[in-house]
């Protein structure tokens, strides 16, 4: 393995998944959208436009999801490809859909909104790393949306967050909360498992797959 990608006893692949990410993570917790939406000063508009797009994302990452658990063989994936369908219509429909609701988001506002273009091209390089890489590729892909927004959420909020009746402190608690929490740990311990014999460039390939969907994320929050 490359100098780059060798990995100790204890060093797993998230791990240097997490180092590729790190800053582009950091980058986004103190992102102007994120930081005036921890201290509760974000303007109502922006983040009913946050709201639709992401409304709009998902609906495509649940695609997604259902995608790679048709083209799934192995038991332990697709159990766990279950597990992250039913938390994301949980988040979807239980937390997303009533959160639009509670701030007077109508059905005429969300069939005229235009979907950001960054969007656009970031489910697209989703659907081609699954045509190219497979499987793997795609749970890679997903888990750095999945993962980045419980990292992004937990460290804003203990950075910024301070008012704890704020309207976006339940976007915060949606992405801490412990099953959220713990879907993503099973997601990381199962990809450990699966790359435990990846050879160097199979390794690279997949950490640039994460680097590139992260640097989406950063032109997501950077447009709204």
């Amino acid at each position: 393995m490359s100098q780059s990608l060798r990995r100790s006893d204890n060093l797993k692949f998230t791990d240097l998944l997490f180092k590729r990410v790190s800053v582009l993570w950091d980058n986004e917790v103190n992102n102007d959208f994120i930081v005036q939406m921890a201290k509760g000063v974000l303007d109502i508009e922006r983040f009913k436009n946050y709201l639709m797009q992401d409304y709009f994302y998902l609906l495509d990452y649940l695609d997604i999801l259902k995608k790679l658990k048709n083209m799934c063989v192995h038991e332990c994936l697709s159990n766990h490809l279950d597990k992250m369908i039913n938390e994301t219509m949980h988040e979807t429909y239980s937390v997303h859909v009533p959160y639009m609701n509670r701030v007077g988001i109508t059905q005429k506002e969300i069939f005229n909104c235009k979907i950001e273009l960054v969007i656009k091209d970031y489910i697209s390089y989703i659907k081609s790393v699954i045509e190219e890489h497979t499987m793997l590729g795609g749970v890679i892909a997903l888990l750095q949306c999945s993962w980045g927004y419980a990292y992004v959420s937990e460290k804003a909020w203990k950075l910024y967050g301070n008012d704890e009746h704020s309207l976006y402190k339940d976007w915060f608690d949606a992405y801490s909360m412990g099953s959220y929490i713990d879907a993503n740990q099973d997601w990381i311990d199962l990809i450990n498992e699966m790359t435990r014999f990846l050879d160097t460039d199979q390794a690279e390939i997949l950490c640039d797959i994460f680097v590139k969907c992260a640097q989406f994320e950063n032109q997501f929050w950077n447009v709204l």
